[in-house]
């Protein structure tokens, strides 16, 4: 086995018979005798896309535990302050194609430099919005176009975490890279739902909170943007694995070989099912808790039990996952419970004073569902393999936002006015929570029992790794075989 040290290295033996080298476009140039290493510097480059998922996290989701002060300051309806977080999901589909082009043919520094800058505009904007001097018609427009170029940003950012785990990791280390980098995202999700409660605890003074609110989510952006500097290179000088050291197939090729693979169609449907569903609870959360008679005080700790206690059930797989390499079972066993607590919270939902049974289920949801965002990524790269793992990843986060855009506008279609809670709210159709509980059980359903993973990756890895082995033993055997004929 291969260790996963710093700065180790030890010799590279490549099969020049592969199938695979004669057709695939370079990652690295690797030629026989060089070396797999891992370099400190991979920290920073995980560090840079962690601040850059953490802050396009915050900006997304920094109005859905606050949209009734969101509406009263803006002028706006509920229907309107939805947007500002589906606007994100729009742009992640229409430039989702586009942004693995990039991340495949120009690297991790143009994803960076552009998605940092989109990101660090759209921040910008957003505090221009809060402006007295704007008119309040227009404040909305500005607010709305700052949302959609931080939107532009996040599929350059969310396709990035498993191709750079890939690229800069050992085998050894991979699932806990990647899960730093993507579960980045929802924490910065957690971050701005309790942020924002925080900060404006409530709409009578929403004038003085919203644009400090504005200007504290701007940091982690401006921080990114300033971390570019430091960027050195897309690659490291050696690969850390052989999977890394191998070359990849065209962009256009990979798309092909995905869309007729059955287990990672299979793997799409089901993760864009799991995390579409997550993100549209997170939208409608208030819409969901608050006409029940539910404080934005506890609404915003919901979602910070969500996603706090997510991360911490997201760093312990990846770590077993690491170690005893079954992303499968751990996947389908973490689905199924995750299931079951998402339908137990829609179904508790709509009945008042159960704040201690609620908060335990939405922490239960986020340890379970966000651990399976890593997981299925890293899925994603074995049942494709070697196709480049910005586009298995890129599709599987792709069909995530468009299956969260259906569930969010379908939860919201009919939803009535509700007095009691918030000028502008709406309460839930019970038709359509109904149907979310259906659309938990059939995708669960068909993850189960459907999807099986081929481990391309691993075995290819393997393969390689006993190649050496022989090759060792049969240079040792002939180096004594050949005194004793001469």
């Amino acid at each position: 086995m291969m260790s996963a040290e710093d700065d180790e290295a030890r010799p590279l033996l490549l099969n020049p018979s592969d199938p695979y080298l004669h057709h695939h476009t370079a990652s690295h140039h690797v030629n026989a005798g060089d070396t797999i290493r891992t370099y400190h510097r991979r920290w920073y480059m995980l560090a840079v896309i962690t601040v850059l998922n953490l802050s396009n996290g915050m900006i997304w989701m920094t109005f859905s535990t606050i949209a009734d002060s969101v509406s009263k300051f803006y002028n706006i309806s509920t229907a309107q302050c939805n947007w500002l977080s589906i606007v994100f999901m729009v742009t992640t589909i229409v430039l989702a194609v586009p942004a693995m082009w990039v991340l495949d043919k120009r690297g991790f520094q143009a994803v960076f430099i552009l998605s940092a800058l989109l990101n660090g505009f759209g921040a910008a904007l957003r505090i221009i919005s809060t402006i007295e001097q704007i008119p309040t018609p227009y404040k909305y427009t500005v607010l709305l176009l700052g949302q959609t170029l931080a939107g532009c940003a996040q599929p350059f950012i969310m396709f990035a975490p498993t191709k750079l785990a890939a690229l800069w990791f050992s085998a050894g280390h991979r699932t806990f890279a990647n899960m730093i980098g993507s579960t980045a995202n929802p924490v910065g999700i957690m971050l701005g739902t309790v942020l924002s409660a925080v900060i404006v605890p409530d709409s009578t003074l929403a004038h003085h909170h919203i644009p400090l609110l504005m200007e504290v989510f701007a940091a982690p952006a401006f921080l990114a943007v300033v971390m570019l500097f430091f960027v050195r290179s897309s690659l490291p000088p050696t690969p850390p694995s052989v999977s890394a050291a191998e070359q990849h197939m065209p962009f256009w090729m990979g798309i092909k070989k995905i869309l007729c693979n059955r287990s990672y169609i299979i793997l799409a449907l089901c993760y864009g099912g799991g995390m579409g569903l997550l993100s549209t609870l997170v939208t409608i959360l208030e819409q969901l808790m608050c006409p029940t008679g539910y404080t934005d005080s506890f609404i915003g700790l919901c979602g910070a039990l969500l996603f706090g206690v997510g991360m911490l059930g997201a760093a312990l797989l990846s770590i077993i996952v690491d170690r005893f390499r079954k992303y499968e079972e751990a996947a389908k066993v973490s689905y199924a419970i995750c299931a079951c607590f998402l339908v137990a919270f829609m179904l508790l939902v709509i009945y008042p004073h159960l704040n201690y049974l609620l908060a335990i289920l939405c922490g239960a949801i986020g340890f379970f569902g966000l651990a399976l965002n890593p997981l299925c990524l890293e899925l994603s790269v074995e049942s494709t393999f070697p196709v480049d793992e910005a586009t298995s990843a890129g599709f599987l986060v792709l069909s995530g936002q468009i299956q969260a855009l259906i569930y969010t506008v379908l939860m919201t279609v009919g939803a009535s006015p509700v007095i009691i809670c918030h000028i502008g709210s709406q309460i839930i159709n019970s038709y359509a929570v109904l149907g979310f509980i259906v659309v938990v059980a059939i995708v669960t359903v068909l993850f189960l029992l459907f999807y099986k993973c081929d481990y391309r990756r691993l075995q290819f890895e393997q393969q390689l790794q006993a190649e050496d082995i022989c090759r060792s033993f049969e240079s040792r055997f002939q180096s004594h075989v050949s005194p004793v004929v001469s």
